[in-house]
């Protein structure tokens, strides 16, 4: 597997920021990624996945691609004085990830902490920009959730 960290400037947040992408190594052609998004927790960043978690272990082996953005303190919303981390989320990022040369199936959001605000604010709106949504998972549970299981 390859772990890429990359730094861009998002137009959405108007600030360099920095993502974490664990990409399988056994890439089929004509077999579609899943793509999950692990959210971090609200005095985490980007690489707190890597450094605290079996992210890797469980990544092993799995037919899916991990995307570990940095938002701060934001819990995921779009801020009325502040930054729209909740517009980079579900519209900039998948559009900077889109343009990976890879084929996508379902997008999963995951998120240690900070999921309360965005299930309550936007469930439609999420539903609707992730497949499914996963929150509130020990590491341990990752491989007992049905809809990651099935991919891998």
């Amino acid at each position: 597997m390859a772990l890429m960290t990359t730094r861009f400037y998002s137009e959405t947040l108007q600030l360099d920021t920095t993502v974490n992408i664990i990409i399988p190594d056994k890439l089929q052609k004509d077999h579609p990624l899943a793509v999950l998004y692990l959210l971090h927790g609200l005095s985490d960043d980007s690489s707190t996945w890597l450094m605290h978690s079996s992210v890797l272990r469980y990544a092993e082996n799995r037919p899916f691609l991990i995307i570990m953005p940095d938002v701060h303190r934001s819990f995921y919303t779009d801020m009325a004085f502040g930054n729209h981390y909740w517009t980079y989320l579900t519209k900039e990022l998948p559009e900077k990830v889109n343009l990976l040369p890879l084929k996508w199936q379902a997008s999963f959001p995951y998120s240690k902490t900070q999921v309360l605000f965005t299930k309550q604010e936007s469930p439609i709106r999420m539903e609707s920009t992730f497949g499914e949504r996963i929150s509130h998972l020990r590491d341990h549970q990752l491989e007992a959730c049905p809809s990651l299981k099935q991919r891998g």
